[in-house]
């Protein structure tokens, strides 16, 4: 696999990839974003802007480096974080422009060999992920998160720091789970539910809902 990646998005989770990329043998050759005013992560990085400037910059690495679009030998990673829809659609963008999403794990986390982790996931420092837990595609585990045995987590959730997920947990697609927030065993937390920091979640969570407080009840309906 190509060690050269791209990143898209220029804030503080990107700064924490660039360190476990560049600490694998990593090299970030380009950053990517759809902010007009946005930096790049290090000023000796270019910067491009929007599907104009990423597809500029690629027609160039293409013909510099001798690659094939087809061969995916640039990777890319997507540094959105409590969005988990918007993370997944840029992965299926970079997809689509011949550009490679590996997961990216961080060395000092924790992950059973049992873990099956999908596309364009990233398990940062202090992690655990026990036994037969489950990532779908896009997902975001954050500093010092566990998720526990046999808990299924679906595509686009976020795992903020410190969170607990419980043994059996089911957790549908692009849920946002706050920091240092627990949820209990074998329970549900429908798709596109917020619960919120420190919140401990002690029965089933319907999707679109956001929940806070211990025991974590409903404020509202998302939108």
């Amino acid at each position: 696999m190509s060690n050269q990646y791209l990143i898209w998005g220029s804030s503080g989770l990107a700064l924490i990839l660039q360190e476990i990329i560049e600490e694998q043998r990593g090299q970030i050759v380009v950053v990517a974003d759809n902010n007009k005013d946005a930096v790049s992560i290090d000023p000796k990085i270019p910067l491009v802007i929007g599907d104009t400037g990423l597809k500029a910059f690629l027609k160039d690495f293409w013909q510099n480096n001798n690659y094939e679009k087809s061969s995916k030998t640039l990777n890319g990673v997507v540094a959105i974080g409590r969005i988990g829809k918007d993370r997944n659609s840029i992965l299926r963008y970079l997809n689509k422009n011949g550009i490679r999403t590996p997961s990216i794990l961080s060395s000092n986390c924790y992950i059973s060999k049992t873990v099956s982790i999908g596309n364009g996931c990233y398990v940062l420092p202090g992690a655990v992920l026990d036994n037969n837990a489950k990532l779908g595609d896009g997902c975001l585990v954050n500093i010092s998160a566990t998720i526990a045995h046999e808990t299924i987590i679906g595509c686009g959730t976020h795992i903020a720091p410190g969170a607990t997920i419980c043994g059996s947990v089911t957790i549908e697609d692009d849920v946002f789970i706050g920091a240092n927030a627990t949820v209990l065993p074998r329970l549900f937390i429908g798709a596109r539910s917020v619960i919120g920091a420190g919140a401990v979640v002690t029965r089933n969570v319907e999707p679109d809902t956001i929940v806070i407080g211990n025991p974590a009840k409903p404020i509202v309906k998302c939108s």
